[in-house]
């Protein structure tokens, strides 16, 4: 599941869904207020509805398929395990 969860971001951030707009305080820390900020800002929870299973993953559609499609460049395949 947390890999999934990983995969969702790293894909809302590719596809400029997800926006990390808000900065974190200076120095590597993140305060609490903060990161419940971001959980609460950053979820779509609800977003397609109550009885959704795919979550972000219904922005992907053929169209953004093709456009990933477009980017191979080599046929190396990479695990992600």
């Amino acid at each position: 599941m947390r890999r999934m969860a990983v995969v969702v971001v790293a894909l809302g951030i590719a596809l400029g869904t997800v926006s990390l707009a808000q900065e974190p305080p200076a120095g590597d820390e993140v305060t609490r207020a903060q990161f419940e900020a971001w959980m609460t800002d950053l979820s779509n929870w609800g977003r397609w509805g109550d009885d959704d299973q795919l979550g972000a993953l219904n922005l992907i559609t053929e169209a953004k398929r093709v456009e990933a499609a477009r980017l191979v460049r080599t046929g190396r395949v990479v695990s992600m395990t």
